[in-house]
């Protein structure tokens, strides 16, 4: 019998080899601005730092532009999401999901697989 792996125990963040169930969690698009991207233009990112604790977990980690990671630096997610619509980067709706994005509520887009 060929057991799945047990997604808690995986490091997403270890090399490019999970970018595409990130891709395609994330539909395509970076998850700070909603830009397309895909494999070769995107970076993974850490939702909440490594330095104020975040894992690597599918929990916390989701794929972003270069350029939103970059600007992004060491902030949360959250953070980020509001610097990016007080500059007018993004509408409320937009931060909004952002800042209410719970990694918890993943675990069932990585049931399925």
């Amino acid at each position: 019998m060929n057991q799945k792996p047990n997604i808690e125990l995986i490091d997403f963040f270890d090399g490019r080899s999970n970018i595409n169930a990130l891709l395609e969690r994330e539909e395509g698009k970076c998850f700070y601005t909603l830009q397309k991207i895909n494999q070769e233009n995107c970076v993974l990112d850490h939702i909440v730092p490594q330095s104020k604790g975040g894992d690597n977990s599918y929990r916390n980690i989701v794929a972003a532009s270069f350029d939103a990671n970059s600007a992004k630096g060491d902030k949360n997610a959250a953070d980020f999401a509001r610097e990016l619509y007080r500059n007018g980067l993004l509408n409320l709706i937009e931060r909004n999901r952002i800042d209410g994005f719970s990694p918890h509520s993943l675990s069932v887009l990585w049931s399925a697989t």
